[in-house]
């Protein structure tokens, strides 16, 4: 389906779910205050989310997990519970030009989680700019991580991956 430019807010869980082999797009939605998050991609479900603004939820802007794949491109995730972005599970989505602020994480990779994050902003968030964690093994490439309270790009336990032409500036 193609969703446009809906406001969805306060739900009990998220404000969009793409499960089981679900796609299409999500595009220009404002995602506000839900439950669990903005919005939840799982299982083997691909959407493209582009240009989404998910705010305020209690706990990650944009979830991916189980083995969800698809594309996030220019969205902005702001004052979230926990992440900006968390790609979890063995999901491996593509996560393009993203705008991840005033979170505690910007952008969190964990368990056996891959995929892509490139050119994205991950700005004044109270912990890392990226996190990577577990047996993550994401590809970081040309991200800004800037005034981050922790680390611009974190590894944690036994993740693994590639981070070449990041940039991670301080206060």
């Amino acid at each position: 389906p193609m969703l446009n430019r809906n406001l969805c807010q306060k739900n009990q869980m998220s404000g969009i779910g793409y499960s089981e082999s679900a796609a299409g797009t999500a595009e220009n939605n404002t995602c506000d205050s839900n439950g669990l998050g903005g919005i939840h991609v799982y299982q083997e479900a691909e959407p493209d989310l582009i240009s989404n603004t998910c705010q305020n939820n209690k706990r990650a802007g944009i979830s991916y997990f189980g083995s969800a794949i698809g594309m996030a491109f220019g969205n902005t995730c702001k004052h979230n519970g926990d992440f900006g972005i968390k790609v979890h599970g063995q999901a491996q989505p593509t996560l393009e030009n993203n705008t991840c602020e005033w979170n505690q994480w910007g952008i969190g990779y964990s368990d056996r989680a891959a995929g892509t994050a490139l050119e994205n902003e991950c700005v004044q968030n109270s912990r890392d700019g990226i996190s990577v964690d577990n047996q993550a093994r994401p590809t970081l490439e040309a991200n800004t991580c800037r005034n981050n309270d922790g680390h611009g790009i974190a590894y944690y336990e036994q993740a693994t991956g590639v981070a070449r032409s990041n940039e991670c500036l301080a206060k």
